[in-house]
């Protein structure tokens, strides 16, 4: 009696020893001594399995085992305990942390009992939940305290059209309530998304949404957004009008009117991007497309009314940025068919990472102004750029400018921006390695990671420059003379 009571204890003890591993990751140094208490278990199964085998001829071992009884009792009990404090700590943790983790003993339905009045939820290692039904355990939809949540899968390649299914209604079932602000999906395997996305009913107060690694090529229209994220979603090749959900067969398109942020991030396979974005985004402020190897096209950018900030980088595809971006385009009669003002409300632009760019083509006519209130410009790894248009460089405005392994640059004016106050030089620079052009306003002069055995020339020129920063510059021999004569450096 003692023996089976005692192996089933432990047995109990070793199963949840597993399931600690994974609740001990949110405790420091917790999953070390978890794996140590494991281990010790493992010896006490094999002391008791050796006593059954010698009980027969040793009367000692047998009366020992006789006294394992009460001991066996004793550890029962104690596993009670251990289990109410495994659950209590588990709320604790739900509570202070916001994150609930699917497995080692969580079921996706005891988030409805506990009752916490989040207002931020983490809900990961959701492929573990069977089906939608059990999804619907959880009673999102009735949490209207909740107003930021995070739905995370395990990523895994399967193409089951089964096992696609269940991820589909296991994200069907999570259904939350209207008053969500936040919502980010992760990892999710499905085609598209679940009914109460896509409807713009549900979420009609969602103003940001993230999608990070997903399979669907359409995105749901959600009036309400304010930034909208997408991370790596391997099988859209094209933005158009369907990838965002735009219906315009009844004759009226659907916008997203309140949009202000928008960030494109490492879409591999991203090959076309066709829509007019002043008329699907007319409100948007700040765009990012960052890491889109294979786009060769980016729409007319120049007359978004509100755009304050466009970064793009990582297009290695990209050969030529011509005037189409400012939204000029040619009349049938010759003409031009554009605003007068482009990018009228851009304050800053960086360009990086991009490896065939050869060309940027921005001839126009004398009375259109480009970028006049652009206060940052940043231009890195351009390798196959040799010149920045003058058109594009507002000298009335530009206060920095940050130049980084630009090696084919070639620097046509006379002088720095009239009110440029900071600029940075990385690696190779170009000219401006070689002459610093006049400037009576730059005051912050760095220079990073240079390979020339001297500093530009023309420092003399620099009357207001009040910090010299020179950093891993290996192959300096000495500081010019001319440093002297800066009366303002600190």
């Amino acid at each position: 009696m003692a023996n089976a009571l005692v192996s089933e204890v432990l047995k109990q003890l070793m199963s949840f020893l597993q399931e600690l591993k994974e609740e001990a990751e949110l405790v420091a140094g917790a999953r070390e001594e978890v794996e140590k208490l494991s281990v010790t278990f493992k010896k006490i199964h094999a002391v008791i399995d050796d006593a059954e085998k010698q009980q027969i001829k040793n009367e000692s071992v047998k009366h020992w085992k006789g006294e394992l009884k009460d001991v066996a009792y004793d550890i029962d009990d104690v596993l009670d305990e251990w289990c109410t404090r495994i659950l209590k700590s588990r709320v604790l943790t739900l509570a202070r942390k916001s994150k609930f983790i699917v497995g080692g003993g969580c079921n996706i339905g005891d988030l409805k009992n506990l009752n916490l009045h989040q207002r931020k939820l983490e809900i990961k290692r959701l492929e573990r939940v069977l089906n939608k039904d059990e999804a619907k355990e959880a009673e999102l939809k009735n949490d209207e305290y909740l107003r930021d949540l995070l739905l995370s899968f395990e990523w895994n390649d399967s193409s089951e059209m089964s096992e696609i299914e269940r991820i589909e209604g296991v994200l069907e079932g999570l259904e939350p309530h209207g008053n969500l602000n936040e919502l980010k999906i992760e990892s999710y395997i499905g085609s598209k998304f679940p009914r109460w996305m896509m409807s713009g009913i549900v979420l009609s107060n969602l103003c940001i949404l993230g999608v990070n690694q997903c399979n669907c090529v359409q995105l749901p229209f959600l009036e309400s957004l304010k930034k909208l994220i997408i991370w790596r979603m391997p099988k859209v090749k094209r933005i158009g009008s369907e990838f965002l959900g735009i219906d315009s067969s009844d004759g009226v398109e659907r916008l997203f009117p309140k949009l202000e942020i928008l960030r494109f991030v490492m879409m591999d396979n991203l090959e076309e991007w066709d829509l007019s974005m002043k008329d699907v985004m007319p409100q948007l402020k700040h765009l990012y497309v960052l890491e889109c190897p294979k786009l060769k096209r980016i729409p007319a950018l120049g007359n978004l009314e509100f755009l304050e900030t466009l970064e793009i980088t990582g297009i290695s595809s990209f050969e030529c940025i011509r005037r189409e971006l400012l939204g000029i385009s040619n009349r049938k009669d010759g003409g031009e068919t554009t605003p007068t003002v482009v990018f009228p409300k851009l304050k800053k632009l960086g360009l990086s990472y991009m490896d065939q760019w050869e060309e940027w083509e921005m001839m126009t006519r004398n009375e259109i102004t480009i970028m006049p209130c652009l206060l940052e410009l940043s231009l890195d790894k351009c390798y196959m750029l040799k010149s920045v248009p003058e058109c594009t460089m507002p000298f009335s405005t530009i206060t920095e400018l940050r130049i980084s392994e630009f090696p084919l640059l070639m620097w046509t004016q006379s002088c720095l921006p009239p009110l440029l106050e900071t600029l940075y030089l990385f690696n190779d620079a170009g000219d401006l390695l070689k002459e610093i052009p006049a400037s009576c306003t730059l005051k912050t002069l760095s220079i990073y990671f240079s390979t020339h055995v001297s500093l530009p020339r023309g420092l003399s020129q620099l009357e207001s420059l009040q910090r010299l920063t020179i950093l891993k510059c290996t192959k300096l021999e000495h500081l010019p003379q001319e440093l002297q004569h800066l009366t303002s450096l600190q």
